[in-house]
């Protein structure tokens, strides 16, 4: 299926995983029997290599917990993708941090925001250990949150831009859950067909600080996306793999 602007999304993420030291596979179009051979694939790379991260990036239309495939099926995102990086299905990546960032719908509503008035308001020993069989350390990223659409332009998703921008300005001194509070701040100021956008960030089992080593100099720049006559994804799939010591896990 073809997917306007994808490509831009595609080289984006490429060539900000390559900034931040990983060693990126990227897999596009895939039928549902071979998206699901390529994340077991994924997973056997991690335990017969001594990779120290694991980041998976997905790009396609999807429901609130699928994504679909080239072949107008759909893999569970939870069953078919999360599960399988669990600890008792990749144990050589137990304590060691897996990402995951969904660029995909996650339902048909949209969100033409409201107007509020702001003010101020005050804020209040080595030992055996046992660990969970299902995935952990990890970090989940949407582009939206449960029930509501995403958005894509024929130049490339506001969610990957921004996400990329802000990794390639920052990864150099921000661990990366201060990373994706700086994503949440941009993309307040995203408006999509008129639309405001809500990302979704969660944490399964994540305690430590994740610091990337970036290459010295970032001489490659993303592609612009602004604003308007956004439309949701359509249909893609990109797979990243890592190198060893790229990041600082303290």
């Amino acid at each position: 299926m073809t997917r306007h602007g994808s490509e831009n999304d595609v080289e984006n993420l490429r060539s900000t995983l390559e900034y931040l030291n990983l060693k990126v596979e990227v897999k596009e179009n895939l039928t549902q029997s071979q998206f699901l051979m390529a994340i077991l694939e994924f997973v056997e790379t991690l335990e017969n290599n001594d990779a120290d991260i694991g980041v998976v990036c997905i790009m396609s239309h999807g429901e609130e917990d699928s994504i679909e495939t080239a072949d107008n099926l759909s893999v569970k995102i939870e069953a078919d993708i999360l599960s399988r990086f669990g600890n008792s299905y990749c144990p050589s990546m137990i304590g060691k941090p897996k990402l995951f960032l969904f660029q995909a719908c996650r339902g048909d509503e949209e969100d033409p925001g409201m107007s509020v008035k702001m003010g101020s308001r005050s804020a209040m020993t080595d030992s055996v250990k046992k660990v969970p069989t299902t995935l952990n350390d990890s970090i989940i990223a949407f582009s939206t949150i449960p029930h509501y659409v995403a958005y894509r332009k024929s130049e490339g998703s506001p969610f990957i831009k921004i996400v990329c921008e802000v990794f390639r300005s920052y990864a150099h001194e921000l661990e990366i859950l201060t990373l994706y509070k700086e994503v949440q701040s941009e993309m307040e100021k995203v408006e999509a067909n008129g639309n405001n956008v809500t990302p979704e960030v969660s944490l399964r089992g994540f305690k430590k600080d994740l610091y990337f080593k970036p290459r010295c100099a970032d001489d490659i720049s993303t592609k612009e996306v602004n604003n308007e006559e956004c439309s949701e994804p359509d249909a893609g799939y990109a797979k990243k793999k890592t190198s060893k010591k790229c990041c600082h896990l303290l």
